[in-house]
C-alpha cells in the first residue's frame, strides 16, 4: 500500500497535519507521500514517516499528482478544507480537533495531536546562535494575518518597547524597522528561524506559522511567553488551548492598550 496525502494550505496547518501522518504511518505500517503547494512544503521535511514531497500548484491538485507517482489509496486533507466540512455540522469545531476528527474518517484512532516540527542538527545549530546573552523575543511580523488585528502601530508598539533592550527577531521576509538590535532573519531558512525562538523571552504573534511551530517545540525549549494579536472567532484556538495546555503562558490581547500592557 502506498498511501498519498493532499495537505496544501500553510505551514502552520501542515505542522498540526503532521501527527495524522504519524499515526497513518503506524496504523498502516507505510510510508506517506505528501502533495503540498510549495510555499508550505518545508513543515514535511525531516519526518521519517513521510517518504515524498510532491510539489503542486494549487489546492485539489493533489489526487492526480499523488496518483501519477503511483499512490493509493489518496486522500484529501487539507486542514482549511477539512475545518470548513466539519464546522458545517459543528458550528463549534476548533481547527485544532481538524486532525483528529479526520484521522477518524481514515479509520485511526485518536492519537496525540499537538503539531509536530522536528529540527536536523544542522537547523538547531542556528538556534544556538541565539544563546550569546542578548535577551532576544520574536514578532509575527506579517500583520495583513486574516485573523489578526494587529497593524503597523501595534509593530512600532513593540519595537519600541524592546529596541534599546532586546534583540528582535524579525519573522517576516520583508519590512524590518531600524533598531539597534533588529535581526531581519533573512540569512536562515523558515525552519532554521523557528529554531531561534528557542532562547526567545516572547513570542509576539499574528496567529501564522510561527505560532503553530512554537506550539510544536518542546515544552523546554518554547518562547517562555506568546502573546496573540489575534481575533479567535473563527477557528477557535483559545479555549481547546487552553485545555491541552500545549504552552503554559499563552496571553490573548485585543487592542493596542491591552498590547501595551502586557509589554
Amino acid at each position: 500500500m502506498r498511501i498519498g496525502v493532499e495537505s496544501s494550505h500553510g505551514f502552520g496547518d501542515a505542522l498540526f497535519n503532521a501527527p495524522l501522518l504519524k499515526a497513518l504511518s503506524q496504523r498502516y505500517g507505510c510510508k506517506i507521500g505528501v502533495a503540498v503547494r510549495p510555499h508550505c512544503a518545508d513543515a514535511f521535511q525531516n519526518l521519517p514517516w513521510v517518504d515524498n514531497i510532491i510539489h503542486i500548484p494549487d489546492l485539489h491538485h493533489g489526487r492526480a499528482a499523488l496518483k501519477a507517482a503511483g499512490y493509493g489509496p489518496v486522500h484529501q486533507i487539507t486542514q482549511n478544507v477539512k475545518f470548513h466540512e466539519f464546522t458545517a455540522s459543528d458550528p463549534s469545531h476548533s481547527l485544532i480537533d481538524t486532525p483528529l476528527l479526520t484521522g477518524r474518517q481514515l479509520g485511526l484512532e485518536d492519537f496525540d495531536q499537538r503539531p509536530i516540527f522536528l529540527p536536523t542538527a544542522a537547523e538547531m545549530s542556528v538556534g544556538a546562535r541565539y544563546d550569546d546573552g542578548l535577551p532576544n523575543i520574536a514578532v509575527e511580523s506579517i500583520f495583513t494575518s486574516a485573523q489578526s488585528w494587529a497593524d503597523q502601530r501595534a509593530l512600532q508598539i513593540i519595537v519600541d518597547a524592546y529596541k534599546d533592550s532586546h534583540r528582535i527577531c524579525w519573522l517576516s521576509n520583508n519590512g524590518a524597522p531600524q533598531a539597534r538590535y533588529m535581526d531581519d532573519m533573512l540569512r536562515w531558512t523558515r525552519r532554521e528561524a523557528v529554531t531561534a525562538l528557542q532562547h526567545c523571552q516572547t513570542l509576539f504573534s499574528v496567529g501564522s506559522g510561527f505560532f503553530c511551530a512554537a506550539l510544536a517545540l518542546p515544552k523546554h525549549l518554547q518562547p517562555k511567553r506568546i502573546v496573540c494579536m489575534w481575533i479567535d472567532e473563527l477557528y477557535r484556538y483559545r479555549s481547546r488551548l487552553d485545555t491541552l495546555r500545549w504552552h503554559d503562558n499563552l496571553i490573548w490581547v485585543r487592542n493596542h492598550s491591552e498590547l501595551e500592557a502586557v509589554l
